[in-house]
């Protein structure tokens, strides 16, 4: 059987790793040969300053495809390279248990040749030689294919294994953890037990009744305003300076971008990910897609992506959400620390070495850093510049404040720098919880760990329609109102673990605010009354009266005088009218959470699609992205004073 298959035309070599000891020839005469490259690229490749092999360097410029490169490579260690597509590996060799052995080695058993079991790798080494002898009693030969086509062979063949696997994990293993059930038996009983005495009451005295949620309101309502100016008065500023790191010592860095209908920002994605101020051969990007996506997966390979990136492509199965889709990428993961972006992103290109220095400035604990986010079309109408304020509230005040008071963060979306092992370790990300970000952080709290706020930025695109923006945000409450149902099945060990700080914390930021979206209407409603004049028919104490009144002119000072906090700390200009609405913005949160719980209750695990390059604006440049970083740092520098 002929197995070498290359595009330069050469002839099969035996199958066999004695040669691997010779002195090869260079990589770069072996590609001059074949006129894969001219002298000029082979010049500026190895004058490059990344320190990465000849080969790696070439790849990730596009200058040579991950094939030609394998060819290449097989030739010089005078072994042949096996072209997976035309010559698929033997499927019943490959054993899911092996699938971490497989992408630490980048190699995978081909077939059984000549009484031997031929491992086909996408480079040679000793190491990986003694790997394999270790790992198995059967005779060896080795060979050489492109990285790129040995994930392909492990998604095809072991791509349902993974699937039920990554998905069903923390449900099977941690069902504690997990929001598969939306409500444990005693939540179930406990919300019948409520609603039937609410009732009860309301058919028994409506008027006490109504006295008691309002009462219950106003004491919500009182704890979550009360928690926001605690972590504005006392939110932590970094300290942590970025020592520049020679790119030798950088460790691989894994990227996910999980993808689902963004063919049209494909483009723009790459740009951003090419930007990125660290080494393209420490780079592990993985074009996260559903395997049915077929117009994001033509628009991926329309733009020849580099070596550094690769397409993985999820199964189909039910729910189909983004935390589903990266704990499958995560089976494919070769990196030291994870970054999620989302297909829109812009991050500032120095954002991962700014990781890296933050975690080898932070203490052990400290296992996920998440980056400041905001929007780079802000000025486009009224509701982003309200969405670009409530963002730089979150991330510029509110998250800064939780690291300060040791509680809980909910990360972002995006942005949420990981070490690798303690994610495998906490379980990765739910499945089934449309807000995996805010459940992963309360995860790695429980686990004893720490996260901070990452003092670098990603700008996203906001959604430009009010029912865009309505269907994003009823699927953040809903994700929120989950965690909360999660972690709160077992509160007395919640409260033990996290401490009063931390579990009250949890209750005012994740909990409170999911209950005041649904009672705020009640509250505005006196308020409304109070205005017409007709507050003395409803009968209610006076003191209860009062302090409703003074519960919403707080909250309406206190919301403009944060959004003019922020507008300021941006110096973004025409934000009055955005800064004056602010307050009422939050109305609109009250509508969205009545879907949200609606949704919790009919289908739980339901994702709202947020369609994205819509926007007029062009994406701010790399360089804008950077220069508003410094920009933004300069105002956090004045205000700290």
């Amino acid at each position: 059987m002929d197995c070498f298959a290359s595009p330069f035309g050469l002839a099969r070599n035996d199958i066999t790793d004695k040669n691997i000891y010779m002195k090869p020839p260079p990589l770069g005469q072996i590609l001059l040969k074949h006129n894969a490259i001219d002298a000029q690229q082979l010049a500026v490749a190895l004058a490059s300053k990344d320190r990465a092999r000849l080969g790696d360097t070439l790849a990730n410029n596009n200058i040579i495809n991950p094939l030609q490169l394998g060819v290449a490579l097989a030739e010089q260690a005078q072994l042949p390279f096996i072209n997976l597509r035309d010559t698929p590996a033997d499927a019943a060799l490959l054993a899911q248990d092996d699938i971490a052995f497989y992408r630490d080695y980048q190699s995978i058993p081909w077939q059984r040749e000549h009484n031997q079991l031929v491992i086909v790798c996408a480079q040679i080494n000793a190491e990986i030689m003694n790997a394999w002898r270790a790992h198995t009693a059967e005779p060896l030969a080795f060979a050489i294919a492109s990285p790129r086509d040995i994930h392909a062979s492990i998604n095809e063949i072991l791509g349902q294994t993974i699937e039920q696997k990554t998905r069903r994990h923390l449900r099977d293993y941690y069902p504690q953890w997990s929001a598969y059930h939306t409500f444990a038996r005693d939540q179930r009983f406990a919300c019948l037990l409520l609603f039937a005495t609410i009732a009860a009451c309301t058919a028994w005295n409506p008027h006490a009744t109504l006295i008691a949620i309002i009462a219950i309101t106003a004491m919500f309502y009182s704890g979550t305003l009360g928690l926001k100016w605690m972590l504005y008065l006392f939110r932590a500023r970094s300290d942590v300076t970025y020592d520049d790191v020679a790119g030798d010592a950088l460790p691989i860095y894994t990227v996910l971008v999980p993808l689902y209908r963004e063919q049209e920002g494909v483009a723009r994605l790459l740009k951003s990910i090419a930007a990125l101020d660290y080494p393209k051969h420490k780079l592990d990007v993985k074009l996260v897609t559903e395997a049915d996506d077929a117009p994001t997966i033509a628009a991926i390979i329309a733009q020849r992506p580099p070596a550094y990136c690769e397409i993985i492509r999820v199964p189909p199965s039910q729910p189909r959400t983004k935390p589903k889709a990266c704990n499958y990428a995560m089976a494919f993961a070769r990196g030291d620390y994870v970054v999620i972006f989302d297909a829109e992103d812009q991050p500032e290109p120095m954002q991962l070495r700014k990781a890296v220095a933050a975690f080898a400035a932070s203490p052990t604990d400290v296992v996920c850093l998440q980056a400041r986010l905001n929007y780079y079309n802000a000025p486009e109408n009224l509701l982003t510049k309200l969405f670009a304020l409530e963002y730089a509230c979150l991330f510029d005040f509110m998250l800064p404040g939780l690291q300060a008071l040791g509680i809980p963060i909910p990360l972002g979306g995006t942005s949420n720098h990981i070490r690798t092992q303690t994610l495998r370790e906490v379980g990765e990300w739910d499945p089934y919880n449309v807000t995996e970000d805010a459940d992963l952080g309360m995860r790695l709290a429980l686990h004893g760990y720490s996260t901070r706020v990452l003092d670098s930025i990603t700008l996203e695109e906001a959604p430009l329609r009010l029912s865009a923006w309505h269907h994003q945000r009823a699927r953040w409450i809903k994700g929120y109102m989950q965690t909360w149902l999660v972690y709160m099945r077992a509160p007395v060990h919640l409260y033990r673990t996290l401490g009063p700080i931390g579990f009250w914390g949890f209750q005012f930021f994740i909990g409170g605010p999911c209950l005041v979206f649904l009672l705020s209407p009640l509250l505005w409603g006196l308020c409304a009354v109070w205005a017409l004049g007709l507050m003395p028919a409803l009968h209610l104490p006076q003191a209860l009266s009062h302090l409703c009144i003074a519960l919403f002119v707080l909250g309406t000072v206190s919301h403009i005088w944060l959004a003019y906090r922020a507008a300021r700390n941006w110096k973004w200009k025409g934000m009055t009218l955005a800064i004056i609405t602010y307050p009422f913005y939050w109305f609109l949160h009250s509508i969205a959470s009545f879907r949200a719980l609606r949704q919790l209750i009919t289908c739980p695990h339901h994702w709202d699609k947020t369609t994205h390059s819509v926007s007029r604006f062009s994406p701010i440049t790399t360089d804008s992205v950077a220069i508003t970083e410094e920009k933004t740092q300069r105002a956090r520098g004045v205000e700290g004073k």
